[in-house]
C-alpha cells in the first residue's frame, strides 16, 4: 500500500509554500494577526543533519513546524536539539489529523 501523499506548492505573499497545508497556516496566522516568517533560519543539528523550521513568529519568539500527520520520532529529535542550540523552548509543532478533525500540538 502506498501511502505517501502528493504535495502541492503554493503562493502565497510571495513566498513558495512546500505545500497547500503550509499556505493555509499562513493566511490563519495573517488572520490573528501574528507576524511570520517563512523558513527563515536553517540549523545544523548536534547529529550532522539539517532543520528548517517552517515558521518564525516573531512577536511571539517561538519557531512553528507544520505537519499533515503526527509528527515522527526524528522529527521530535530535531525539536529537541533545536530547543538545546538556542537554551530555551520555542517550538511548537501542529499537526492535523484530517480522518479524526483532532490538532494535536508538541513544545511550549
Amino acid at each position: 500500500m502506498n501511502t505517501e501523499r502528493s504535495v502541492i506548492q503554493t503562493q502565497y505573499k510571495g513566498y513558495r509554500f512546500r505545500s497547500r497545508l503550509e499556505a493555509r497556516w499562513a493566511v490563519f496566522l495573517d488572520s490573528l494577526p501574528v507576524q511570520w516568517e517563512y523558513e527563515k533560519e536553517g540549523y545544523h543539528l548536534q547529529d550532522g543533519s539539517l532543520y528548517l523550521p517552517d515558521f518564525w513568529l516573531s512577536g511571539l519568539g517561538i519557531w512553528l513546524e507544520i505537519k499533515g500527520e503526527i509528527p515522527h520520532v526524528r522529527n521530535s529529535g530535531s525539536v529537541s536539539s533545536l530547543e538545546m542550540k538556542r537554551a530555551a523552548p520555542s517550538y511548537c509543532s501542529l499537526a492535523y489529523h484530517a480522518s479524526a478533525g483532532v490538532l494535536s500540538s508538541h513544545g511550549i
